[in-house]
């Protein structure tokens, strides 16, 4: 019998709009793993809260919600108290919130330790903004994937299928990426074992293409 092949945990991280879930998504396919997109996680987390009309910005009432709330993820679906919620975790008002609810100290310790406990065996691709400082420090390949701000926001309006102004977008975007870059808990950052990738110029396959390739590099060694 051949040797076993290790299963290694992938993380992705970069800012709004750089293509990583799209990334993740098909590196899993390619290499036979699952995909754990962490944002969305976040975005059930908001959509949950502002469903149940819960105030946003008081962090104990928000927490007292959350701790309540029951999140499972399945063929990339986001599952809340058994509800699938994934077609509503792209609206405006998620867009609007989702940073700050994110960058609250004991959400983030609820969500993290779900990520961990979900990667724990490895074959996993993971996306965030914090996944190799943070979620996963030990994962055998980490990418930083970014991408000049235009661009970022050509993606986020196709992604959105233009239901949102290019404006909004472009001025949601730069919010964010000040809000992320500075918050206290797990800031938006390139760990220092990361791999910089530019995809400004990259199609979304030559980005998967040189990905799988990193990846088999370290699965065979």
């Amino acid at each position: 019998m051949g040797k076993k092949r290790k299963r290694i945990i992938i993380a992705i991280d970069g800012p709004a709009g750089a293509g990583k879930s799209s990334v993740a998504s098909e590196v899993a396919r390619e290499l036979g793993y699952s995909h754990l997109d962490t944002g969305s996680m976040y975005r059930g987390a908001t959509y949950f809260l502002l469903k149940n009309n819960i105030p946003m910005g008081n962090e104990n009432d928000v927490l007292t919600e959350l701790k309540k709330m029951k999140m499972d993820m399945a063929d990339n679906k986001i599952l809340i108290n058994n509800e699938d919620i994934t077609s509503f975790l792209r609206t405006k008002e998620v867009e609007r919130h989702v940073s700050w609810v994110s960058s609250l100290p004991g959400v983030r310790k609820i969500l993290v330790q779900k990520q961990r406990e979900i990667a724990r065996e490895g074959g996993f691709v993971l996306d965030g903004r914090d996944i190799g400082t943070q979620v996963c420090p030990d994962a055998e390949l980490k990418i930083f994937l970014s991408a000049s701000p235009e661009i970022r926001v050509k993606r986020r309006y196709l992604q959105l299928k233009g239901n949102v102004e290019l404006d909004f977008i472009r001025k949601d975007l730069k919010r964010r990426d000040e809000y992320d870059k500075n918050r206290k808990a797990g800031p938006l950052k390139p760990a220092e074992d990361a791999i910089f990738l530019d995809t400004s110029h990259l199609t979304r396959k030559q980005v998967v293409e040189k990905i799988v390739r990193w990846a088999w590099e370290v699965i065979e060694n």
